[in-house]
């Protein structure tokens, strides 16, 4: 019997553990980095990002890579320790507590709005709040606690950008004759494949499958035909999407 494969397009340092999981389900994990992550700041902005910590009282992590970013800019628990911190999700929760970093609050959804909503619900209008990010991120969580009274500040930490590289592999993983699902993980992985697939997505016959709303929105506008959204939105969601989908039952 051969196994189904499953494209993974996350970036290649977030590979591992869908992979891991899918191998385990008894998927074919293929592989194909279509973003990677690219550092943005320099001796100034670096600057900018303690001091915008050390005016906030709460800082809000949005994704694991804002971690990595915050971490690879020289970031620990010592520089949060007089602020609260909030997380999108478990993982992103997870990253933070790797580092030491204990973290005050995780929304029941793992989304920018419950996320604003949740801060909205445990802060006072003129609380200050630093949103590292990434230059990508969607300025809904901003708007939202802006509209709110919050004080906000945003600094970026890091750029997604098109990994052309894995163009070829990718349409050689496209024409295989076992190929069963596409997987999306972000906006900026469904933009990237609308670079540098040769098909158009409203082509492909195959289901897709992506981590959030926001991801999947991404990929109807793009015009990919058979779009499902895992829930929860995390890679475990997804898996279990697919398997829901192996079994016809979607």
């Amino acid at each position: 019997m051969t196994l189904p494969r499953v494209l993974v397009t996350r970036a290649a340092h977030q590979n591992a553990s869908l992979s891991a999981l899918l191998r385990q389900c008894g998927y074919i994990p293929a592989a194909v980095p279509l973003i990677r992550m690219e550092g943005v700041l320099d001796r100034s902005s670096k600057a900018q990002l303690w001091k915008n910590i050390q005016a906030s009282t709460w800082v809000v992590f949005t994704s694991v890579n804002t971690v990595t970013f915050f971490m690879k800019a020289g970031g620990s628990a010592a520089k949060l320790i007089h602020t609260s911190v909030a997380a999108v999700g478990e993982k992103t929760k997870n990253a933070l507590e790797a580092e030491g970093i204990q973290v005050d609050l995780v929304p029941k959804r793992y989304n920018a709005e419950t996320l604003a909503d949740a801060l909205i619900a445990e802060t006072a209008p003129g609380t200050e709040i630093f949103l590292p990010k990434s230059r990508q991120a969607r300025p809904v969580l901003f708007n939202r606690l802006h509209a709110a009274g919050r004080s906000v500040r945003e600094l970026a930490l890091y750029d997604t950008v098109v990994n052309e590289t894995s163009a070829r592999t990718l349409q050689q993983e496209l024409r295989h004759p076992h190929l069963f699902a596409v997987t999306f993980a972000s906006p900026s992985s469904v933009s990237a494949f609308t670079q540098l697939a040769e098909e158009k997505p409203e082509e492909l016959k195959l289901p897709v499958v992506c981590i959030g709303p926001t991801t999947s929105e991404k990929a109807v506008q793009a015009g990919f035909q058979h779009v499902n959204t895992a829930e929860p939105y995390t890679a475990e969601g997804l898996l279990h999407q697919l398997e829901h989908i192996r079994k016809g039952e979607t």
